[in-house]
């Protein structure tokens, strides 16, 4: 008894260090990330309609698609970086923008480039393609997790508005943002 006290000890001190707890904020900074999911969603409403017309236009290429997928990704990396930087919120359900509302446009931002992306492996010319998602797949999953690192628990009711869009990540190959919203 007394032998396995200081494993225990160590077991506890080694869990307990391992990953240190994110200190929550008292302050709502709603208005903040709802500053930086405008922006990506602005950006989203950019591109994605710039892929789906270079679709339709038969013009989709390695190079044309392969230029909007790299905006995307700085899009995603830019919001990665923007949601790291504001502090956590302590959030609301009544203050407007609530967490809901939030939750919401950036689900339809995530929504936009699942569905948008979705054609773009019938298209033959588009050699690359799977490197594209290889870039991708990183960048959203990394602001995903820095969304709901910043508006804790936010993530909960986004995975619920992206059922139906899921199977548009599974088509994409975008496993890491599966994962990082929830899915399996």
């Amino acid at each position: 008894m007394f032998a396995s006290r200081p494993i225990l000890f160590a077991l506890v001190a080694v869990t307990a260090l391992a990953k240190p707890l994110e200190v929550r904020q008292t302050t709502n900074t709603n208005a903040q990330i709802e500053q930086v999911v405008d922006s990506l969603d602005e950006s989203i409403h950019i591109i994605i309609p710039n892929i789906l017309t270079l679709q339709a236009q038969e013009r989709a290429t390695d190079a044309t698609i392969g230029a909007q997928i790299t905006q995307l990704v700085t899009a995603f990396q830019t919001s990665t970086s923007d949601f790291t930087q504001t502090p956590i919120s302590s959030g609301s359900t009544t203050d407007s923008p609530t967490n809901d509302e939030i939750s919401v446009f950036y689900a339809d931002g995530l929504q936009q480039v699942a569905s948008g992306l979705s054609g773009l492996g019938q298209i033959p010319e588009l050699t690359t393609l799977s490197s594209m998602m290889t870039a991708l797949d990183p960048a959203i999953a990394a602001s995903v997790q820095a969304f709901n690192r910043t508006l804790p628990g936010a993530i909960g009711f986004v995975n619920t508005l992206m059922l139906d869009a899921q199977q548009f990540l599974t088509l994409d190959g975008l496993t890491q943002t599966r994962s990082a919203l929830g899915f399996a």
